[in-house]
């Protein structure tokens, strides 16, 4: 009797062992036919991605659009439209190595309403392959693109004067031509208005609306000299 147990046992240890290899050698390779890009590692059928990539495959990469200017820009990404708050940043991915095609403007506003000149840019860059973000900054170049001999600038008015300012007039001498900005803003008060060409040709008059007599008065004037040639750059036309 003690044999047969032997035995039986036996037997039940060899089919255990059987079980478990046909068990282990039928068990699904979750990890079969999965891709993972860009040094990726598969586990349990999913793609761990190294640093700098995403997506299922570890196929994405990502730039970074920092917004250097005054005002929102407007972008459009491979034809996919963005809005870019001032001081903010968009992270924009897609697969790594492919072109990301940019058109970009930004301009001054008042209710949805350009001031000014709108400023227009394009140019290209590559998503990364080598695991980094690509730091793409969005910045007004001082030379307008159809004359390198014209500043363009961005122009905000402070007021010290006891009058408010209730009207800004920006007048290109060259060409006579004149902006008018209407505004209310106080003693003490800033405020920006938009972009404009013409640094070295431009003159500046600050006027106060009297509703006693419906008269607009002059109460300073200035001319904008010529700039630096920088990138950004802005001229603070100071009302005293």
């Amino acid at each position: 009797m003690k044999q047969i147990k032997t035995i039986t046992l036996a037997a039940l240890c060899t089919l255990g062992a059987f079980s478990a290899i046909v068990y282990t050698s039928c068990k699904k390779d979750a990890c079969k036919g999965v891709v993972c890009k860009n040094k990726g590692t598969c586990s349990n059928g999913t793609c761990t991605c190294p640093s700098g990539f995403s997506g299922k495959s570890c196929e994405l990469s990502t730039i970074a659009f920092k917004n250097n200017t005054y005002t929102p820009v407007s972008i459009t990404v491979n034809g996919a439209a963005y809005e870019i708050a001032k001081d903010s940043t968009l992270l924009v991915t897609d697969t790594a190595g492919r072109i990301a095609k940019v058109t970009a403007s930004t301009s001054g506003k008042s209710a949805d309403t350009a001031i000014g000149y709108v400023v227009k840019w394009a140019f290209s860059d590559t998503y990364p392959t080598d695991g980094t973000t690509f730091n793409q900054p969005l910045d007004v170049q001082a030379e307008n693109p159809a004359n390198n001999k014209e500043q363009v600038y961005y122009l905000e008015v402070v007021n010290n004067n006891a009058l408010a300012v209730t009207q800004v007039v920006v007048l290109n001498i060259i060409t006579q031509e004149r902006t008018r900005i209407e505004m209310n803003l106080p003693k003490n008060g800033r405020t920006g208005i938009g972009y404009f060409i013409g640094a070295g040709n431009d003159a500046l008059v600050a006027n106060n609306f009297n509703p006693a007599t419906f008269e607009f008065k002059q109460i300073a004037f200035e001319a904008v000299y010529m700039l630096p040639f920088t990138v950004n750059q802005k001229y603070t036309f100071t009302v005293n």
